[in-house]
């Protein structure tokens, strides 16, 4: 990864990665410490995060940012993903700070929330999917009417994590059409606090936070649209794929701790006089688990290379599509490799597998982009294999 860093990016990320060695220690278990429950608000790692300039690395300098930088910030999500980081910056950082910063030249109050968010005193978590969804960002039944004063928003959303820490959520709401039309979403940054609002949180297998999150005549000013209205999708559909380009390189960060783990406990473990690791069956495993990490980690780069370019779509479905068939051949050899201490929580592998878990089913499975890449990159096909 390094020699794909320029000299800024190689300074920040090594910056961060002795950070979190000193403050953020890979886990010697895979039990939960007492005492170590979601906080509400940014934590003292955000505030780290925030002066080491991590907040700023998705917008521009005209919006307030440093540099619209995928490639630092493909760097410091696999940085994350070797240390477990739970804190909200896919949703805040990859796909919130963006959105906001598409519109913050032409509504002031969004420019104020977006300036909050890069230093660091506000979080966001995005509102997209619904029960329906099944990854489809257009399939949204969740509605807002124009009301005299602003609008009024009814509707169900799932899956919003890290909804409980975040002082603004930014819902995605139908505004005109019908359920999968994608001319008429619209975004709306709604408190989560707001009358109207009910939620229920729930922690997910790797331990982070979710809410589902019920509208019921929820008002909000007609300042809150981000954007233009009716026209949120193209927008939506970006931010969407920085956050899977992020996500495989959080994948290809997780992939690689547990591969060290492995090798290392293969080193340990002791069978019939002599290490497992000597055994020609093992090593060829273990080879296996390399080759295809690495083939995710270039798949996945490549795929933040091209954040900019028409082909971006197709690389993040190829790279995601990958590193989630990756992650679970090498979550499964990791299992067998160390028997059955695999399955217990004495070992902290047992947290980054689930971690891969959940990677795997956010904003798209293997089968749903094998097919998304299918459809970007060879539409006649794609046309034939719909049944008719």
């Amino acid at each position: 990864m390094d020699e794909y860093l320029n000299e800024d990016q190689r300074q920040l990320v090594d910056t961060l990665g002795r950070y979190l060695e000193r403050e953020h220690p890979l886990p010697e278990s895979g039990i939960v410490p007492t005492g170590s429950q979601h906080p509400t608000g940014p934590s003292a790692h955000w505030a780290a995060f925030a002066n080491f300039g991590l907040l700023a690395l998705s917008v521009d300098e005209e919006h307030g940012g440093i540099l619209d930088d995928s490639i630092g910030v493909h760097a410091v999500m696999e940085k994350f993903g070797r240390h477990l980081v739970n804190e909200p910056y896919l949703s805040t950082i990859v796909q919130g700070a963006p959105l906001l910063a598409s519109a913050a030249s032409r509504q002031p109050e969004v420019d104020v929330l977006l300036q909050r968010v890069l230093d660091g005193s506000a979080q966001l978590a995005m509102a997209q999917s619904e029960p329906q969804t099944d990854y489809n960002l257009c399939n949204v039944a969740t509605r807002a009417e124009r009301a005299a004063d602003g609008w009024v928003i009814n509707g169900l959303k799932v899956f919003v994590a890290n909804a409980a820490q975040a002082e603004a959520v930014l819902v995605v709401a139908r505004t005109r059409g019908t359920l999968m039309d994608e001319g008429g979403l619209s975004l709306f940054i709604v408190d989560p606090k707001a009358q109207g609002i009910r939620s229920r949180k729930y922690f997910n297998l790797d331990g982070s936070s979710s809410s589902e999150i019920w509208f019921d005549n929820v008002s909000v000013s007609a300042t809150s649209l981000v954007g233009v209205e009716h026209q949120s999708f193209p927008e939506l559909k970006q931010a969407c794929a920085r956050a899977n380009a992020a996500l495989c390189a959080e994948a290809v960060g997780v992939m690689s701790a547990v591969l060290e783990a492995t090798v290392e406990y293969s080193k340990e473990r002791i069978q019939f006089g002599a290490s497992i690791g000597s055994f020609q069956v093992i090593q060829h495993r273990l080879v296996d688990m390399y080759m295809r990490l690495e083939k995710s980690r270039s798949l996945s780069l490549r795929a933040s290379a091209l954040a900019r370019t028409d082909n971006f779509l197709a690389a993040v479905s190829a790279a995601k599509a990958m590193c989630s068939e990756t992650a679970q051949f090498i979550s499964q050899s990791a299992i067998q490799l160390h028997g059955g201490i695999g399955m217990t929580d004495e070992l902290a592998l047992g947290k980054f597998i689930k971690r891969l878990l959940v990677i795997r089913h956010t904003l798209g499975d293997e089968h749903h982009h094998i097919k998304q890449f299918v459809q970007l990159t060879q539409p006649q096909v794609a046309s034939a294999l719909q049944p008719h």
